[in-house]
């Protein structure tokens, strides 16, 4: 059984670019610098609870000592209730998970691998979220509402692959590039988050591929939509008028499950898209 692990912090006194695990494990910290946690070589943290690693104290309430850093690269967590929890930080965090693997087979129990409040520069690239069976538990890979990066990954059986958001639709913003969703019920969920980017992702199966819905701001463009039950891409009460304005375009979908429901939309809203050619028969 792994405990929780607290990263507190206080201040981030320098923002460093271009970090390597050898700039994280031989940074010397200072006393009011943040706390840090680096996983590499394999790691595996297996059957934590809520907050297997959290960035807060927990020794009672210092909303100043929020914050940290969390480095992982080719490292495991497996079957945790939670992963990892990031707690509001004031100011750029450098936390980057590098080809990980979040995974739990355990339907006993909801699943979550990252959950984020109000941090921005999180970086998530070539990482896998699965969930190994059928479970009537909230299944999430990554929750969060603020300058999240996901590149290049992998999220399988879900109920909510990515699940983002924010208290206010002026706040708040995702680049989600790249990656692959197979059999989740819904790939990526966007409620009042200030602006989404989805490119180049393929998305297989499912019940909804892309739901927008509050004040948000989206370009969806070049995605790959297969197989969902209910709609491709599905728009409500969005009146977020972004730089670029709202934008659903260049997407390939199936064509026997596209229900678009755009409603309340102020600005422009532009639509082009290709549908899969019919199967050929043999």
């Amino acid at each position: 059984m792994w405990g929780n692990t607290d990263v507190a912090t206080k201040v981030f006194e320098t923002d460093p670019d271009d970090l390597t695990v050898d700039d994280y494990e031989n940074l010397v910290l200072a006393d009011n610098a943040p706390g840090m946690v680096v996983l590499k070589n394999n790691a595996l943290i297996e059957n934590g609870n809520i907050n297997t690693i959290i960035t807060n104290r927990s020794d009672g309430y210092f909303p100043t000592y929020y914050g940290g850093i969390v480095y992982a690269q080719n490292s495991t967590f497996s079957n945790c209730r939670k992963a990892v929890a990031f707690m509001k930080y004031n100011h750029r965090n450098f936390s980057q998970f590098k080809n990980c693997t979040f995974t739990s087979n355990n339907y006993t129990k909801a699943f979550e691998g990252i959950s984020i409040w109000d941090c921005n520069g999180i970086l998530v690239d070539g990482c896998t979220f699965n969930f190994d069976g059928v479970s009537t538990y909230q299944l999430n890979g990554i929750t969060a509402g603020e300058g999240l990066i996901v590149n290049n990954c992998q999220f399988t059986n879900l109920k909510k692959a990515l699940n983002l958001g924010a208290s206010s639709y002026t706040i708040g913003s995702a680049l989600v590039t790249n990656n692959t969703f197979n059999n989740n019920e819904v790939a990526i969920t966007n409620m009042g988050l200030h602006y989404l980017q989805a490119e180049g992702n393929q998305i297989n199966n499912g019940v909804y591929g892309i739901i927008v819905a509050g004040n948000s701001g989206y370009d969806i463009k070049s995605n790959t939509f297969i197989g969902q039950t209910a709609a491709s891409t599905f728009t409500a009460f969005t009146s977020q008028n972004t730089t670029g304005d709202n934008n659903i375009a260049c997407n390939v979908l199936t064509i026997q499950h596209v229900v678009f429901l755009l409603t309340t939309t102020i600005g422009v809203c532009s639509f082009t898209t290709t549908p899969l050619p019919p199967p050929t028969a043999t």
